[in-house]
């Protein structure tokens, strides 16, 4: 099911490679958890109800910004235009969707869950982080033209035209490897990890220019050179690949799953696709990203090209359209399950 939902990112991005890649990179994501759940894929976002769901997610990771809520209460008397977070505040109190982050709110000492509740924090999860980590990939294959040519030229002399890649073919991208790991470095998805008490946030590392050579430039060579990406003779003790994930109990429990997701769709789209800046409406700037409890580009457009006849061709052949689908509803039951 997983390979399906793959493929169709890429036979959708084909037909339809303007603004709606961004749409059908968040179907993907969301269609890949679903199936995981509940065994059918995710067709479209024709339901009103996925798209509540989705909106939720947004607004419980504005409420878990640190600048959601005012520092100083006098600024209650701010107009409503000026205070997102009076908006954010009546959100707690007003229409309810049933997702498990209202659970939370609700609930903040339980902390037995249940199948279904689990089943809520795979989707809550899963959807926004993985998605946002494939916008910033494709942003910064349209900003860096060089980066993305030099990893296209690998995954050609390795694939070649004849066949679509397969998730073998991952430990022999050694350059696209190291531009996954420096997008991870460079736009930390989840730059404050899991929101709990930390000495220092992940971006905070992975911008220290006491470890990494340049750390504001977007260079995936310091990842060829090195591991980690570190500069010579700095200790590596402690860095690790999985960095971005979090770590200890707070890791990322789907860690496997959003990896294969991402080498898999990464190859895809260096393989299938040319991703080129519009100019002037393409940057990496922080002031070209939103941050919640995640990082993730604002809206942005690109041309997106397909690379060849024969591309176009194998893509369309390769893709699978699902027998089953569903269109999700987050108040979907699964039979219940306790932890002993």
């Amino acid at each position: 099911m997983q390979q399906i939902e793959y493929t169709r990112l890429a036979h959708d991005i084909l037909h339809s490679p303007t603004l709606d890649f961004i749409l059908h990179i968040k179907r993907m994501t969301s269609s890949i958890l679903v199936s995981l759940l509940y065994g059918k894929s995710l067709s479209d976002f024709g339901d009103n109800k996925y798209l509540l769901f989705f909106d939720s997610i947004k607004k419980f990771s504005h409420l878990a910004d640190p600048f959601a809520q005012p520092p100083l209460d006098i600024l209650r008397l701010s107009p409503a235009r000026w205070a997102k977070w009076k908006g954010l505040s009546r959100y707690t109190a007003g229409e309810r969707t049933g997702s498990f982050l209202e659970k939370i709110l609700d609930h903040p000492t339980h902390f037995d869950l249940s199948a279904e509740e689990i089943s809520h924090v795979l989707m809550d999860g899963g959807v926004e982080t993985s998605s946002a980590f494939l916008l910033t990939f494709i942003l910064a294959l349209a900003c860096n033209p060089a980066c993305q040519a030099k990893a296209q030229s690998e995954i050609d002399r390795v694939i070649g035209d004849h066949r679509m890649p397969t998730l073998e073919d991952f430990e022999h991208l050694h350059y696209i490897r190291a531009l996954i790991k420096e997008t991870h470095r460079f736009r930390t998805i989840l730059p404050c990890a899991v929101p709990h008490a930390v000495s220092k946030d992940i971006r905070g590392i992975y911008h220290d220019a006491r470890i990494f050579e340049s750390p504001d430039t977007f260079d995936p060579e310091r990842y060829v050179k090195s591991e980690f990406g570190i500069k010579d003779g700095v200790c590596s003790d402690g860095l690790r690949d999985t960095l971005p994930f979090g770590s200890g109990r707070r890791i990322c429990p789907g860690i496997e799953m959003t990896e294969r997701t991402i080498a898999i769709d990464t190859m895809n789209l260096l393989w299938g696709f040319s991703f080129t800046e519009e100019t002037g409406k393409c940057s990496m700037d922080l002031k070209s990203y939103h941050c919640t409890t995640e990082l993730s580009p604002n809206l942005f457009t690109c041309v997106i090209e397909v690379r060849g006849a024969e591309r176009a061709r194998l893509i369309d052949e390769t893709y699978i359209r699902p027998l089953k689908t569903v269109v999700f509803c987050p108040a979907t039951s699964v039979s219940s399950y306790r932890r002993e």
